[in-house]
């Protein structure tokens, strides 16, 4: 079935394969997975579980395949996704497991990968419930999870979380920026405007009016805390609430000048030094970035990098 053309396929009765939600997140296709489970209509779990040269994909991505065609995930950008909606839905039908190579050294000889590799996926129709379940409720409880395919284990962190802290347009950006990348965000704010703005995009939104109420920043070792402050006088509660979090990543706004005065604030505070030499300050990978939206985009790639590498360590 996988080397078939949509239109052949559409020819025998088989239903079109269509996107539903085209994430790389494990998290998101897992929970799709189970909300076709929970209808009764079933789905197949495939998993990339062996590459040889280049991929799109890693070892470990998921696609979740529905009955009807539609499927969660993608591998290749669109080169395979139709190939592999046909041979979960064969995979469903018999009831069985299945693994299958695509590109270099595959037997369906129309199906290639432009990079020229190859990529080897497992195909698990209707998995366990307690396996995925367990994966799923380490996930939303921003615990790193394992699933156990076959021989091969696969490691997943849970998803980007970035507190923002601050005022002004930096924060909005930076709040926009992150919820479009799929990371989930925690805003707090003096003002009351970003605060509505915020919750009414789905992002949860704390006010505060004086530094004292700044409490605990529930942070753990997958979030990461950017302090977006014009008025630097909010800054040493916040950075100590920051300080006293697993946070991976903890940057505040300034240039140099700034961070020298930063610092010797924290010294004079009993900060220790290595406690100061976590605050990334300038913050970002674009130098000198001056207006709101490149300071956000520039300080979010730098907060996914660092992101990246904390969760292949």
């Amino acid at each position: 079935m996988a080397g078939i053309a949509l239109e052949e396929q559409a020819a025998i009765g088989r239903p079109r394969p269509h996107p539903i939600d085209q994430t790389a997140d494990a998290e998101a296709v897992l929970a799709h997975l189970v909300a076709a489970r929970a209808t009764g209509r079933g789905a197949v779990l495939v998993a990339i579980t062996g590459l040889t040269a280049s991929s799109v994909r890693g070892l470990g991505a998921l696609m979740a395949v529905l009955p009807d065609g539609g499927y969660a995930g993608s591998f290749s950008g669109g080169c395979i996704e139709a190939a592999i909606v046909g041979e979960a839905l064969d995979a469903l039908d018999a009831g069985q497991p299945r693994q299958v190579r695509f590109g270099a050294g595959s037997p369906y000889i129309d199906v290639r990968l432009p990079c020229g590799g190859g990529v080897d996926l497992t195909f698990l129709p209707n998995p366990d419930a307690a396996l995925i379940d367990g994966v799923l409720t380490d996930l939303r409880a921003r615990r790193p999870a394992q699933l156990a395919l076959g021989a091969a284990e696969f490691h997943y962190v849970p998803r980007l979380r970035v507190i923002v802290v601050g005022q002004g347009a930096e924060t909005v950006a930076l709040t926009d920026l992150t919820r479009a990348f799929g990371g989930a965000v925690d805003v707090v704010t003096p003002q009351p405007a970003i605060v509505e703005e915020a919750a009414a995009a789905g992002a949860r939104a704390r006010l505060i009016r004086t530094p004292g109420e700044i409490g605990t920043l529930s942070a753990d070792p997958w979030t990461a805390i950017a302090l977006l402050f014009h008025d630097h006088d909010w800054e040493l509660a916040v950075l100590r609430a920051a300080l006293a979090s697993p946070a991976f990543w903890i940057g505040a706004m300034g240039g140099a000048k700034t961070r020298a005065a930063r610092i010797a604030m924290l010294a004079a505070a009993g900060v220790a030094p290595a406690d100061i030499a976590r605050v990334r300050s300038p913050i970002g990978l674009i130098p000198s970035a001056r207006d709101p939206s490149t300071l956000a985009l520039s300080a979010l790639a730098e907060i996914v990098a660092a992101y990246r590498a904390a969760g292949t360590a």
